[in-house]
């Protein structure tokens, strides 16, 4: 708890850099005001990421990354596409093969698959190795992706990703971590990168974001003592996310749960409307000691959790190409059926001591009650549930639960009992048994 509180308290408020800066002093600004820092001179800085997952916090308030100028507070999603482009892509109709564009250079498409609903390739950058590229539909607004322009109408587009797979931060209205993923994230799930507080970046390779603005404190003339990014190809913070495609529309009382099942971990998930107007959902893992977390083959399941349906899991397996990013794309898709017949399941544990839980499901919405008779038919327990709309009720949450105790608060004795549903018009018994 105390080392979870260590990493919780640096996400807060850290002023301590721990990715490397280096720091230039680039123009004097007017002297200080009440409203303005101590050192209110613009300064550029280099914030140099290793590979892996780094710990950073911003030491001055941010006017320009990566010489775009910064409208408001710097943003997870500036950070996180600091450098990329913005590459429309459309057939040459001289020869019919693919072209593409970015920044007025054009590069030769080495390949290309337009599909209905996606398009991926590569492009060859002049003198460079080919980079996969991720595309957006043609007209598409690319605004959630950091290019703040318009597709142009007619054209595909190619996206040049970010080596940034996510940035990360503690949330101390609810007391979880929160991520931004580049390309998935909505602009509901951005957030401000503030002066002074840390954050976790995480890094596919080594690069260099340049930063320019207003030092706050003591300036930094040289490189800062850096703790450099953890080395192991297994991380210790880890990102599950995806769409969900559920049955039934989604309502406050809907959770979504990410269980790591190798290592036991739970996590509660955070859900929004993703880009597609759909739900969605992400959940952060991170360790407090800094050791690895996940492995490749790791079994993850994401669990619904809503009080009109039994919990209904998927489970999904990371690969390896999932460990460099730090994060398990798991889209998911659970239906919610309504059972074709009512009926009355026998109840567990049986036989039991001392109290058990009895399952039921309904075809249609009906008042619920279930009576309990003793050997000779006499009645020592009715339990009215209520109305419940139709569906399943089969986990310890909706089955209905009896403590072997009668309606006058007494402990049953050991032997065979009968159980009845009634729902509506419908009856049915079944036997259950209690050993002490």
């Amino acid at each position: 708890m105390l080392k979870r509180l260590t990493i919780c308290l640096f996400l807060m408020l850290s002023l301590m850099p721990t990715a490397m800066w280096f720091d230039t002093a680039i123009a004097e600004e007017p002297p200080k005001t009440e409203e303005t820092p101590v050192h209110s001179y613009t300064r550029r800085f280099t914030l140099a990421l290793e590979a892996g997952i780094n710990m950073i916090s911003m030491p001055l308030e941010v006017k320009k990354i990566a010489d775009q100028a910064i409208d408001g507070n710097l943003q997870a999603s500036d950070l996180a596409t600091a450098g990329s482009k913005l590459i429309a892509v459309q057939r040459n109709p001289s020869n019919q093969e693919w072209d593409a564009h970015a920044s007025g250079v054009e590069f030769p498409v080495t390949s290309f698959d337009p599909s209905p609903t996606a398009l991926t390739g590569t492009y060859t950058p002049a003198g460079g190795d080919d980079l996969d590229v991720y595309a957006l539909m043609s007209g598409v607004n690319a605004d959630t992706y950091g290019t703040h322009e318009q597709i142009p109408a007619g054209n595909y587009a190619f996206f040049d990703p970010t080596t940034i797979s996510w940035v990360i931060r503690f949330d101390q209205s609810d007391g979880r971590f929160k991520a931004y993923i580049p390309g998935t994230s909505t602009e509901a799930m951005n957030f401000a990168l503030e002066s002074g507080k840390g954050y976790l970046v995480n890094v596919m390779k080594t690069t260099a974001i340049d930063l320019e603005g207003m030092p706050w404190g003591t300036p930094i003339f040289e490189q800062s003592p850096a703790a450099p990014a953890v080395k192991s190809t297994r991380p210790w913070a880890f990102v599950v996310s995806g769409q969900l495609t559920v049955s039934m529309p989604l309502t406050e009382q809907s959770k979504v749960v990410v269980t790591n099942l190798r290592m036991g971990a739970s996590i509660l998930a955070t859900t929004t409307i993703g880009q597609n107007g759909q739900p969605y959902y992400s959940a952060v893992f991170v360790d407090p000691d800094r050791k690895p977390l996940v492995d490749s083959g790791d079994d993850y399941r994401v669990t619904l959790i809503d009080p009109r349906t039994d919990p209904i899991h998927q489970q999904f397996q990371v690969e390896s190409a999932d460990l460099s990013t730090a994060h398990l794309k798991a889209d998911t898709e659970f239906s919610v059926l309504v059972p074709q017949t009512t009926s009355l399941g026998q109840n567990y544990p049986n036989p039991f001591n001392p109290e058990t839980w009895i399952p039921f499901q309904l075809h249609q919405p009906a008042t619920v009650s279930v009576l309990v008779y003793n050997a000779a038919g006499k009645k020592v327990r009715q339990m009215d549930i209520g109305f419940r709309p139709a569906g399943s009720y089969h986990s310890m949450g909706r089955a209905v639960y009896w403590n072997g105790q009668t309606d006058l608060g007494e402990i049953v004795s050991s032997g065979v009992y009968f159980y009845t549903l009634q729902a509506g018009a419908f009856t049915s018994t079944r036997r259950l048994v209690i050993l002490k």
